[in-house]
Parts: structure tokens; C-alpha cells; sequence
């Protein structure tokens, strides 16, 4: 079963909660519980539709989607998608605990992820967001942490290209954190600028 994409069905419009009757000055429980509720039914355009573009997303702990980014398309591109497609089938989510919002801007989930991978790695496992709302009830920053472990080997035992053996046929350019490298250096020869740019265009493929 085909992952399914977090970019698809998100809107570019923002919610009103200027008629809220909470009388929070950020994000309400009840909002909050609203934006998870979009997990439970694996409704990812839902859910991302509350979180800015120029998002401030720090994954925590040393593990392969670890690290800072500040673009929410290329967190799901990198991290999202990514996770996701090691499942077989979909992941169940559900809504542990909420701590904090309504007149605080930053609250805190703890989210019950269980689901199996493609190669039989059992998940089940507690992920910890810590965000910040602004006043519109949008996600501007978060903090997310997750099982290390549980990640690590959930993207080192499902993802080919990073955890290939000798019976794959290599037909992509792979080239690593460091892009792709200056070929005429390493072939003896001036390659065209149409073939540099056409093999740093390639993408990984995510199978």
C-alpha cells in the first residue's frame, strides 16, 4: 500500500479563530485536539494546514531525520514522507497528552505512534512535540523528539537506497550529503554544464 503524502490536499488558507469563544490568546485544547484529531485518520493535508510555511523545525537526538529545518515542504519531503513510506500500510496515531496552550503560545503533545514496517520492525512508540502557536492558531515552531532506535532502524532496514546489498541495480545518482561532485576532477575530462546540471537534478529514489 502506497504511503500517503502529506503535501496533497493542503490549503494555503488560514484558520479564523478570532470567533473563538475560549477566550485563549493562542491555541485552545480544544484546537489542539483538533489539529491531532487529523492524525487519527491519517488526513496529513489536515493536519500540515496548521503549520506555517517558514517553519522552525528542530528534530531531536541523533538519528537520520534529525536536525533543523526551516521550510515545512522540505521537513515533509525529508522527514515525513520519508518515515512514512517504511510502513507497511498506515501508522495509527493517537493523542496521549496536552500540556499547556490557550494563553501560553507553546504547548506540548505526547503522541502514541504503533504501527510495522515493511521488513516486520514493530512500532510502538510515545513522539513528544513541543510547539509554538501564534495568534492565528498556526504551528510556527516545534521541537519534536522520537525514539532514536526505533527510527534509526525503521529507515536504515526499509530504505533501499540507504541500506542497499550487491542484487540492486544502481540506475540513479546517489550522491550523498555532500552533492554531486566535480566530475571533471574525477573523469579527466570537461563534462558540459547540461550533464553537470542534469545529474545534480537526479533524485534518490525512496522505494
Amino acid at each position: 500500500m502506497a504511503s500517503p503524502n502529506p503535501v496533497e490536499g493542503m490549503s494555503a488558507a488560514s484558520r479564523d479563530l478570532s470567533v473563538r469563544d475560549d477566550g485563549c490568546s493562542y491555541a485552545s485544547v480544544a484546537h489542539i485536539n483538533d489539529v491531532w484529531g487529523n492524525l487519527f485518520t491519517n488526513n496529513w493535508g489536515g493536519f500540515f494546514n496548521n503549520f506555517v510555511e517558514d517553519i522552525d523545525w528542530t528534530v531531536m537526538y541523533t538519528q537520520p531525520l534529525a536536525g533543523h529545518y526551516d521550510n515545512l515542504t522540505l521537513f515533509i519531503v525529508n522527514g515525513v514522507i520519508r518515515l512514512l513510506d517504511t510502513f507497511d500500510g498506515n501508522a495509527n496515531f493517537s493523542l496521549v497528552n496536552i500540556v499547556g496552550g490557550c494563553d501560553d503560545p507553546w504547548s506540548v503533545q505526547e503522541t502514541l505512534v504503533e504501527g510495522k514496517c515493511k521488513n516486520g520492525l514493530v512500532v510502538d512508540e510515545i513522539v513528544v512535540w513541543a510547539t509554538r502557536w501564534n495568534s492565528e492558531g498556526k504551528i510556527v515552531q516545534v521541537r519534536s523528539y522520537v525514539d532514536s532506535y526505533i527510527t534509526t532502524m525503521a529507515i536504515h532496514g526499509n530504505e533501499i537506497w540507504s541500506n542497499s546489498s550487491w542484487r540492486v541495480d544502481r540506475d540513479d545518482f546517489i550522491p550523498g550529503p555532500s552533492g554531486m561532485p566535480n566530475l571533471t576532477a574525477y573523469l579527466g575530462y570537461v563534462v558540459p554544464p547540461s550533464d553537470q546540471n542534469s545529474t545534480t537534478n537526479s533524485t534518490s529514489k525512496f522505494k
